[in-house]
Parts: C-alpha cells; sequence; structure tokens
C-alpha cells in the first residue's frame, strides 16, 4: 500500500512508522520472506 508523502503530503514520520509497524507484523506471523527492502525518495524521506 503506498502512503503518498509527496503530491499528496500525507506525513513522512506516521507513514514510515505504519510501514514499519506492518511490515514487523506480516514479518511475525509468516515466513515467506526472506527480505523486505524500503525505498525512499530524496534525504527527508531517508532520513
Amino acid at each position: 500500500m503506498p502512503l503518498s508523502t509527496g503530491a499528496y503530503r500525507f506525513p513522512m514520520k506516521r507513514a514510515a512508522k505504519i510501514a514499519v509497524t506492518e511490515t514487523s507484523k506480516f514479518l511475525k506471523s509468516n515466513d515467506s520472506l526472506e527480505e523486505v527492502i524500503f525505498v525512499t525518495f530524496g534525504q527527508d524521506a531517508y532520513d
């Protein structure tokens, strides 16, 4: 699920917390993935 922190100005910190929390919850109950990669655009998002 994409969270648009750009054009729609969804808050970056909130988006990051949701992404990490939901990914963590999924991984605790599912071992089908070996690696998760978070992609960010720009230094602000990376930080």
